[in-house]
Order: structure tokens, then C-alpha cells, then sequence
């Protein structure tokens, strides 16, 4: 049975024993000790190395044969070491990558092609908004993605989604765009009688109405804002 008490980025880990008073060793040395000889122990072991330990078992543990051991070296690895992961075949620790990785990471993953699913929307989710805009190529045809990360967009990469060929795109688009862009394919679907566009009327109206809230209560706070500015 796992002696876990504690996890680390989702995964059970085991605590560092204690150092017995015989052993003529520092407290330091003892661990270290203790991380490396559980990299060659069982798959629990490994991955607490990986989470507590540093270079030397990050070196050892982001080639284990285990995707779970690698994916958990992910977690606190060096950009050093995540930029060696890149090519990992499985997908599971290209995820992981793409939540626990630096930018530039990220964006290595875009440069060779990235194409699963999960991989593509963490990165939209965790990333930059250049990542954020580059995952747009990739996820073109595939629209569970491209819905999924239509919320992480910055205001360029909803402008490239309004002009998506699938109308169900553009309305993704919409109801994550500003104002004027809900408006505005609200507008272009304002007659068409198909059962999906009068269904996206009426979602759409709940977050224009929520968008027009909001302005009116900014424009409100400027014009207050100004009053004050004149009265002193």
C-alpha cells in the first residue's frame, strides 16, 4: 500500500524519511541519497523523485519508460529539460508540457505541429497570446478544439475565428468577442429562419444584453469620473 500523505501537482508522493541519528551523513546528503536511489525503485518512488528532487533526477526520470514518471517530471523540470520532452511520443506528458512549460515551450510544441486535441486547448489555456494565436492553424479543422478555445482568445484571434467557414465558429467567435462583433453576426444571421440560428439569437441576446450592462455602466462611471474632474 502507498504511504502517500501529500500529492504534487496531482500526483501522490511520499514523504522524505527521516535521517537516522546513525547514519554519518548531512541531512542534505541523506536526501539526496534517498532521491536517487528512488529513481531506480518502483513507479511511486520515481515520481516523488521527480517532484521533490532536482537536475540530477529530472535527467534520469524524463526518459523513464513510464508516461506517467515523465509526465510528472514535466511538473518541476527546468525549461532545460521540458525543451528535451518536446518529441515525447505520448501524448499525456505533451499535455503536462503544455500546462507546466514555459512559453517558449509552448510555442516549440506549435512549431512542430502539435495536433492532438487536449494538447492544443492546454496550451491555448495556459499560454501567451502568441501561443493563444498560433494554435488557430492547428485547430482549424477541428471544431470540439476550436470551441474550446475560443474563450482564451485575444481580440486578434477572434477577428481570424469570425471569418471561420463554419457558421457554428463564428458564433463561438461572437459570444466570446466584444460588442461589436456579437452585433455583428447577430446581424448577419438576424433573418435566416434554420432552427440553429434562431437558437443562437437567443444565446447570443442574453450576452449582448449582458456585454450593453456593462458598457452602459462604464460610460456611466467615465461620465462621473469627468464630473469630479470639473467640480475640483
Amino acid at each position: 500500500m502507498c504511504a502517500c500523505d501529500e500529492t504534487i501537482c496531482g500526483f501522490p508522493v511520499l514523504p522524505l524519511p527521516e535521517k537516522p541519528d546513525y547514519i554519518p551523513l548531512s541531512d542534505e546528503e541523506f536526501k539526496r541519497e534517498t532521491l536517487s536511489a528512488w529513481c531506480r525503485g518502483g513507479h511511486t518512488e520515481k515520481i516523488t523523485a521527480a517532484l521533490r528532487g532536482g537536475e540530477h533526477e529530472w535527467a534520469i526520470l524524463c526518459h523513464d519508460e513510464s508516461p506517467s514518471v515523465r509526465a510528472a517530471v514535466t511538473c518541476k523540470a527546468s525549461e532545460f529539460y521540458q525543451m528535451q520532452m518536446l518529441g515525447d511520443p505520448e501524448p499525456l506528458v505533451r499535455k503536462w508540457l503544455a500546462i507546466y512549460g514555459t512559453d517558449r515551450v509552448r510555442l516549440a510544441l506549435l512549431a512542430q505541429r502539435e495536433n492532438d486535441p487536449e494538447v492544443l486547448v492546454e496550451i491555448a489555456k495556459w499560454g501567451n497570446i502568441t501561443a493563444r494565436n498560433r494554435v488557430l492553424p492547428l485547430a482549424w479543422d477541428k471544431p470540439d478544439v476550436l470551441r474550446k478555445i475560443a474563450p482564451y482568445l485575444g481580440t486578434r484571434g477572434i477577428r481570424v475565428l469570425e471569418k471561420h467557414p463554419d457558421i457554428h465558429m463564428r458564433f463561438a467567435a461572437a459570444m466570446h468577442g466584444s460588442l461589436a462583433q456579437g452585433r455583428r453576426f447577430f446581424e448577419s444571421i438576424k433573418n435566416d429562419k434554420d432552427p440553429n440560428c434562431f437558437l443562437m439569437r437567443k444565446l447570443l441576446s442574453w450576452r449582448l444584453e449582458d456585454l450593453e450592462a456593462v458598457a452602459s455602466a462604464l460610460s456611466v462611471g467615465r461620465v462621473r469620473t469627468m464630473n469630479l474632474g470639473v467640480e475640483r
